[in-house]
């Protein structure tokens, strides 16, 4: 009984730790990208998800600087949609807004290489 009930007194303070711990790591934010569209007119939507057929969270300008997160969702960082283009989740820190992007519209920081090629799927 007293082994059960210090058991009981030490999960009740680390499973609380375990939660703040884990809830700091799905906001890992990992590198910065520039969205681009390529003409330097135009605007990318965020979505809830990877693909045109999820909810738009927030439209954003080119230029715009968002943060690639690796843990700031519960699934897969980099998804497929049903056309094959890959999307990122992917962080906009003043905003406190995150989603997806595909990564075609996505432009690396210092070298302003793309991400990824084109997609043609849609």
């Amino acid at each position: 009984m007293r082994y059960f009930v210090k058991l009981l007194v030490f999960s009740l303070f680390v499973f609380p730790l375990n939660l703040t711990l884990s809830n700091k790591v799905l906001a890992t934010i990992e590198d910065p990208l520039i969205i681009s569209t390529g003409n330097n007119q135009g605007a990318v939507n965020i979505r809830t998800g990877p693909g045109t057929e999820y909810d738009i969270v927030k439209t954003v300008p080119d230029g715009t600087e968002v943060w690639w997160c690796s843990q700031c969702v519960q699934e897969e960082v980099v998804r497929v949609d049903s056309y094959g283009c890959e999307w990122y989740s992917v962080y906009l820190r003043e905003e406190k807004i995150g989603g997806f992007v595909r990564t075609d519209f996505l432009l690396r920081q210092g070298n302003f290489g793309r991400v990824a090629d084109a997609c043609m799927g849609n």
